[in-house]
């Protein structure tokens, strides 16, 4: 069917079909194909070049919650729920006004989540809460737009 209506088209309708098939083909190879793969080369570009940006950001305070950590210690009163130890901590710290939210997972493990904290008051306060005793169990920061702020989800616990 396709082939007796090709035979049936003058040479020069012919020509020109094929001439707009041959453009239509690489139309479709560089706006389909290969531009979308430039595009997504630029991109993943940029995300490596953002998170080397934020690993250099983060190495400080990954130095300063080692060394923390390596410091001696003053236990706590394991007597108190840990919830208790971790309000009266971050009320009398300058995190006291930091939109927050504490969560008591069990007796000894809580969760708290900051939506906007100053990064290096946050890493005073961990090593704070590191020389009491309480460890970090997980821990997820996500850097805001504003510089030096970020949005926290920490997961602490004491032995």
């Amino acid at each position: 069917m396709i082939r007796d209506w090709w035979k049936d088209l003058s040479q020069r309708e012919r020509r020109l079909i094929a001439c707009g098939g041959i453009f239509l083909l690489i139309f479709i190879l560089i706006y389909g194909i290969w531009l979308p793969l430039i595009n997504d080369n630029k991109s993943l570009q940029q995300k490596i070049s953002h998170q080397h940006a934020l690993i250099q950001w983060m190495k400080p305070a990954v130095a300063a919650l080692r060394q923390a950590k390596n410091t001696s210690s003053t236990p706590i009163d394991t007597t108190l729920p840990l919830i208790n130890i971790i309000e009266t901590s971050l009320a009398d710290s300058p995190l006291s006004k930091a939109p927050r939210q504490v969560n008591a997972l069990n007796d000894k493990k809580i969760q708290v989540e900051f939506e906007r904290v100053v990064f290096d008051t946050l890493t005073l306060w961990l090593e704070q809460c590191g020389n009491m005793g309480v460890t970090i169990e997980n821990l997820t920061i996500e850097k805001l737009t504003e510089t030096g702020f970020v949005a926290v989800r920490i997961v602490l616990y004491v032995q």
